[in-house]
């Protein structure tokens, strides 16, 4: 496993080592001994959409219009 992916898992582990053994496991039967960090972040649901990035820019340049449009 990447050791960036190792970390991302012990710190949502939050300070349990049953719960980050309990995740790396899961991690590990999903997406098998290879683990990258884009596995671990799919697993956990931290996959963003970038569509919400420029949602929040045009938001901060007040840009109705071009959210809408973003949106539709």
């Amino acid at each position: 496993a990447e050791p960036a992916a190792l970390e991302l898992i012990a710190r949502t582990g939050t300070g349990s080592l049953r719960d980050s053994i309990n995740l790396l496991d899961q991690m590990a039967t999903s997406y098998g001994n290879d683990l990258t960090v884009e596995h671990v972040r799919a697993g956990l649901g931290l996959i963003g959409d970038e569509r919400s990035g420029r949602l929040a820019r045009l938001t901060l340049a007040g840009d109705l219009a071009g959210g809408l449009e973003l949106i539709s």
